[in-house]
């Protein structure tokens, strides 16, 4: 029941490209994939957000970090060479880790994305190449709660971007294949991927050829999150497709209307994601770097076609409860408004207690969980979404 989101971050020399660039492919996978269905003609309503709710809950992080992300009880950030710093729920420091894959000799190597289970165990994807071949290594590692390695399975070329955990304690993947050139595998396997260590890969389903082939793994990397909360699996890509997945059941993938590059740029950041298990997705979405800077919290929502899906923004001044309250008696008349809180970043979704979002607001360091409300009627908040392309 985890979501996460962590930037790609990639290590560049000449050096490392030239042995990139001469590496083979790897051993196929064998696998099971799923038959796949388009979405439906007409998408269900969402009732939009009229009100993130009350804070239900605060807490106040020790060696905060801008990057943290909130999964199973546990705040945690990590590195692409292996440093995690894990917090309990009340924001104490609990893990103060350098997590290795099995080999340590690594000349090159990326720890891509990591996912905490409930007991505090850690599972890491790691990309890895070795001093002694020009082989390209990808495993999903596993980690007790003190960081130490337990097992693993390798991956063949099959790298995940977006990693999470399923309440069967298995690993669900959002991956594409590391093939710099060479096509490794067949277009009709699966990207999102499912493994249980013990096991090994259990199932994949969703085809690679919906998706862009290039070696910038577009689809994947940038812009994406995975979610394995309940009894669906979630995944958003980078090409702006939203899939839908119940296991023993068919794929349904719906495309996401772009926003405008004119508002947000051609650099926008996806820098947090939350999904609610009763239908509700939000993002925290930047505009690239320069002025003026943009920020918006949105959530995914049917267009009014109901065909296809868009990132609708939540108004702050009209969602969060601190905006909504009036004026101080002590303030002057004719004072200038403030500007209203905003939602900086969300951290994250907490399914153990009634479905609470977890994130930060402009009005200070503290993380906030609260519920939020909703229309009882989809069209009783505007849902116009950003200026279309």
């Amino acid at each position: 029941m985890t979501s996460e989101i962590i930037p790609h971050k990639v290590i560049t020399s000449t050096a490392i490209a030239a042995l990139l660039l001469i590496s083979g492919a790897g051993a196929r996978l064998i696998s099971q994939t799923d038959a796949i269905q388009p979405s439906a003609s007409q998408l269900a309503p969402i009732a939009p957000t009229i009100s993130l709710g009350e804070p239900i809950r605060t807490a106040k992080l020790e060696s905060d970090d801008p990057d943290i992300k909130y999964q199973n009880g546990f705040f945690f950030n990590a590195g692409v060479l292996g440093h995690i710093l894990i917090r309990d729920k009340d924001g104490h420091l609990t893990g103060d880790f350098n997590l290795q894959p099995q080999e340590t000799s690594s000349v090159l190597r990326s720890m891509d994305a990591v996912a905490i289970f409930r007991d505090g165990s850690i599972v890491a994807s790691w990309y890895y190449m070795l001093p002694h071949d020009n082989h390209h290594y990808v495993k999903l590692v596993h980690y007790n709660p003190a960081g130490n390695f337990l097992e693993d399975i390798d991956l063949g070329q099959w790298r995940p971007a977006r990693i999470c955990i399923a309440d069967d304690k298995s690993i669900w993947t959002l991956s594409d294949e590391e093939k710099f050139g060479l096509v490794v595998y067949s277009p009709e396997e699966g990207v999102l991927r499912n493994y249980k260590f013990g096991s090994g890969l259990v199932r994949a389903v969703v085809p690679l050829s919906h998706f862009p082939q290039d070696d910038n793994n577009s689809y994947t990397f940038v812009n994406s999150a995975i979610d394995c909360s309940g009894n669906k699996i979630h995944a958003l890509t980078g090409d702006g497709q939203w899939i839908e997945y119940t296991p023993g059941k068919d794929f349904t993938i719906t495309k996401i209307e772009p926003f405008s590059h004119s508002t947000y740029g051609s650099y926008w950041q996806l820098t947090g994601f939350a999904y609610l298990d009763d239908g509700h997705a939000y993002a925290t979405i930047h505009s690239g770097p320069g002025d003026p800077f943009r920020r918006m919290l949105a959530e995914l929502l049917p267009s009014k076609d109901g065909k296809t899906l868009q990132w609708v923004e939540v108004p702050p001044e009209k969602t969060l409860p601190v905006n909504t309250q009036p004026p101080d008696a002590a303030t002057p008349p004719g004072t200038a408004p403030k500007e209203p809180i905003a939602v900086t970043v969300m951290l994250g979704a907490d399914h153990e207690d009634g479905e609470q979002l977890v994130y930060r607001t402009s009005a200070g360091e503290a993380v906030l969980w609260s519920k939020p409300l909703f229309s009882s009627s989809v069209n009783q908040r505007d849902s116009t979404p950003p200026p279309s392309l």
